[in-house]
């Protein structure tokens, strides 16, 4: 059980770097008066999400959450980022080269929080929690702070 808390929390990791840049997308539509890109845009993007649902359930929830954030990232934001990109102030170069941009920070995030829980793999998980959420964070905001295409 443990192993697939793991694997479900760094799973959704991908999840909670695509989501919200895809809600922020939608809410470029939105406030460019395009509803109906919208509309269009989040029906498919909700089917994706359910053919992603359906296919990683035969894997468990690991599967689920895998599957999700894969389609996250490799389906949802391409969809989102041509969308928007398509006519507007903004391109779709414009979104994929300031996602690439911040890209380092995930990883940078990620892998103080993955060497921070290997440090303290023997503790309780809310322990672990409240010793690798700040080790991420503080790693984050140093690679913000010496890092100037993320500014």
């Amino acid at each position: 059980m443990r192993f697939e808390l793991g694997l479900l929390s760094g799973a959704f990791t991908v999840a909670a770097l695509c989501f919200p840049l895809g809600s922020l997308c939608g809410w470029l539509l939105e406030s460019q008066g395009r509803g109906k890109d919208a509309f269009h845009t989040s029906l498919g993007v909700s089917l994706i999400a359910l053919a992603s649902i359906v296919v990683g359930l035969p894997f468990g929830a690991a599967g689920v959450a895998i599957s999700i954030s894969m389609a996250g990232l490799c389906l949802h934001l391409p969809i989102y980022f041509y969308m928007v990109g398509r006519c507007g102030p903004l391109r779709t170069g414009d979104l994929r080269h300031a996602f690439f941009r911040q890209l380092p920070i995930w990883g940078v995030v990620c892998c103080a929080a993955f060497l921070s829980r290997t440090l303290c793999a023997d503790l309780q998980p809310g322990v672990q929690l409240l010793i690798c959420i700040p080790a991420g964070l503080l790693a984050g905001i140093a690679c913000m702070s010496f890092s100037p295409p993320t500014r």
